[in-house]
C-alpha cells in the first residue's frame, strides 16, 4: 500500500435516528411508553457518540460522521468533534441508506467505512477501534449482536450487492451477511459481540448491570 493510500481516512459513521418523541425505539415504547423510550435512546446514542470520538481521537485516521435519520432537534447538542460532520441519511428503508453508505465515492476517497449503530449500551472506544483495525486485515469487518444481527458493518470494499440479499432486522442478518459477503469473494472478520436494547426485559438487564456496576 502506498504512503497517499495509507494517509486516507476510515470514516466512522454513526448510522443514527434523530433523538425524537415517538420516532426512536419504537418497539421498546410499546413496553415502557415512548418518553421513556426516548431518555434510553439518547442516553444509548451519548454513549456510542463518546465511545466514537474517543476512538477517533486516539487513530486520527478515523473520522467521525453521523449518519442521522430525521432532523437533528437543536435541543440535542454534539460534541464539537462529530457537530460539524452531520450527513442527512437519503432514504427512509435501512437498505438504501447502508448502500448509499457504502458507494464509494470518488470525490472523496476513503480506505473504508465503518457503520456503527446505537442500540448498544456495552459499547466502548476499545470495540470501535476493533471494527476499523479489522479492515486492515480484511475486506470486511462485522460486530455481531446478541440477538443474530449486527452492530457494526465495516468495508473497504464495494459490498452493496451482498447488502441486497441480508434480511435486516431479523435474527438471521448476520449469518446471512457474513455469507453474501463471502459469496462475492470478499474476506470477513468478526470483532466483538454486544447486546442492544429492544425491550423492557432488556432494559431491565441493562439496568441490574449498571447497579451491579456500582457496587463493585
Amino acid at each position: 500500500m502506498g504512503t497517499d493510500k495509507k494517509r486516507e481516512m476510515i470514516e466512522i459513521a454513526l448510522f443514527v435516528r434523530a433523538p425524537i418523541l415517538g420516532h426512536v425505539k419504537t418497539r421498546l415504547a410499546e413496553e415502557v411508553g415512548p418518553t421513556e423510550a426516548l431518555a434510553v435512546y439518547t442516553e444509548l446514542l451519548d454513549r456510542t457518540i463518546a465511545a466514537v470520538v474517543v476512538a477517533c481521537r486516539e487513530r486520527p485516521d478515523l473520522a467521525p460522521v453521523l449518519w442521522h435519520l430525521g432532523e437533528w432537534p437543536a435541543s440535542s447538542p454534539l460534541p464539537t468533534a462529530i457537530a460539524s460532520n452531520l450527513r442527512p441519511q437519503p432514504n427512509a428503508d435501512m437498505l438504501g441508506n447502508l448502500c448509499a453508505l457504502f458507494c464509494p465515492d470518488p470525490n472523496a476517497p476513503r480506505r473504508g467505512v465503518v457503520a456503527v449503530g446505537a442500540d448498544h449500551p456495552a459499547i466502548v472506544p476499545a470495540d470501535v477501534l476493533s471494527a476499523a483495525s479489522l479492515l486492515d486485515e480484511a475486506d470486511v469487518s462485522i460486530g455481531p449482536a446478541e440477538d443474530g444481527g449486527f452492530w457494526a458493518l465495516g468495508a473497504r470494499v464495494d459490498i452493496r450487492e451482498a447488502l441486497r440479499t441480508v434480511p435486516l432486522g431479523t435474527g438471521g442478518a448476520l449469518a446471512a451477511l457474513e455469507h453474501a459477503v463471502r459469496s462475492c469473494g470478499f474476506s470477513v472478520r468478526r470483532g466483538p459481540t454486544l447486546w442492544d436494547i429492544d425491550t423492557a426485559a432488556d432494559l431491565r438487564r441493562w439496568r441490574e448491570e449498571m447497579h451491579r456496576g456500582q457496587r463493585e
